[in-house]
């Protein structure tokens, strides 16, 4: 019998924050990861923020101005076929595109997020290396 190993959420969480380079606020959850490394270092999660901590959350990832309702930048072919990408699914929504720099590092980040009924939102992060 083959079985796959199923990341516990202390294990997503830490793989969340040490690629994307910043904390996650502590009740948030993170169901799903997809990493990359090449030319430049990528990761892409979804993941869930309490609606407490939705400015937290926001200030940690460099975001400090309105975020679109209209645009929609996580559009990639190359998780398409993954069950758990569906970023284009959420409605209404928030998105917004962001540069941090730590250091000499930079990185690009790119969120788009809905409402999970009243308490929580649903977000679809991607941050890679500059």
């Amino acid at each position: 019998m083959n079985r796959e190993s199923i990341p516990s959420q202390r294990s997503l969480r830490e793989t969340v924050e040490s690629w994307a380079h910043f904390k996650l606020p502590d009740r948030s959850a993170v169901s799903n990861v997809h990493t990359e490394q090449g030319i430049d270092a990528a990761i892409w999660a979804k993941l869930t923020i309490p609606e407490e901590s939705k400015a937290e959350f926001l200030r940690a990832t460099g975001f400090t101005g309105q975020l679109s309702t209209t645009d929609r930048p996580l559009r990639t072919l190359l998780l398409s076929q993954e069950p758990w990408w569906r970023p284009d699914e959420l409605t209404p929504f928030q998105s917004g595109n962001a540069i941090r720099e730590e250091g000499q590092r930079r990185f690009g980040i790119s969120l788009l997020m809905g409402r999970t009924g009243d308490q929580a939102w649903t977000v679809y992060l991607f941050v890679t290396s500059l």
